[in-house]
């Protein structure tokens, strides 16, 4: 009988530590090997006016801005800052935009920064909806994804919701995510971010950030998000190294297996000495 305890105890310890070496497993995949190191910051704003409701340097007073040279009212606005510490600049800065949601659901739209500008460390580059791009596209979806008031670019479509800014401008126009590529001293860089986190890339706020000028739900003229006051959520994202542009956290069924494979281990192994 004791044999067989040994023996049931034995194949118990196989199991669970097992199990934690496939949860070790799952939690390493879970972070891309070519996404390690952070060089710069992505932040998103709507109807950013730089020095009037937004700081646009976000916390760097000794940065530099620069940008495309479009107006930034009633628009969605992104700043891409480089604080890498190699003195190399963000080169190359191509953009994906691809709609989730409502009318543009399934929309397309990629460009590049006109002349391919240079954002050297200590730059922070205001990039406006609408501005003037090389090799604009838009597949599916209704409307442009990187229009001048892009919230308004399909008024009068659809029911308001409750209370509306304007009534004569509603519409579904819907959400994007969005994916950001290019070079740092000849190595890839990428970032990879949706304004709601449950959606794409997610987002280092961790919440909805209207940035867009729409709601959670892709509709325009709703307060919560077209009340013109501008909009400074923290990063949205970080820009790493490597293609894919975002690191995952460990899931969290991941970590309850892990923790308690580890934790049933550990107590076998008490029960074991104590017997012993």
């Amino acid at each position: 009988m004791a044999w067989l305890n040994l023996g049931m105890l034995l194949m118990k310890t196989k199991f669970l530590a097992t199990t934690s070496a496939l949860a070790f497993l799952a939690l390493a995949q879970t972070v891309p090997a070519n996404a390690s190191t952070i060089v710069g910051a992505i932040y998103g704003a709507y109807d950013a006016e730089c020095g009037s409701n937004i700081d646009c340097t976000f916390g760097h007073p000794g940065y530099t801005i620069t940008g495309n040279g479009g107006t930034s009212y009633d628009t969605p606005a992104l700043f891409i800052v480089n604080y890498s510490t190699n003195a190399h600049s963000f080169d190359n800065l191509s953009f994906k935009l691809s709609g989730y949601q409502a009318r543009n659901n399934g929309g397309m739209t990629t460009f590049t920064l006109t002349g391919n500008p240079s954002i050297a460390p200590g730059t922070v580059y205001h990039l406006t909806w609408g501005g003037s791009v090389d090799n604009l596209s838009q597949s599916g979806g209704e409307g442009p994804l990187y229009a001048y008031d892009y919230d308004d670019e399909l008024g009068l479509k659809d029911p308001c919701v409750p209370n509306p800014i304007n009534a004569g401008l509603c519409a579904n126009v819907g959400n994007f995510d969005v994916m950001v590529s290019g070079m740092l001293n000849g190595h890839a860089i990428a970032s990879n971010f949706s304004p709601d986190n449950t959606q794409g890339g997610g987002n280092q706020a961790g919440t909805f950030v209207p940035w867009e000028g729409l709601n959670k739900a892709g509709q325009s003229e709703d307060a919560c998000c077209d009340d013109h006051t501008g909009t400074q959520p923290g990063v949205l994202a970080y820009i790493y190294t490597g293609t894919t542009g975002n690191q995952q956290v460990p899931e969290p069924g991941s970590l309850a297996l892990l923790g308690g494979g580890l934790g049933a281990l550990s107590m076998l192994r008490r029960r074991r000495n104590k017997k012993a």
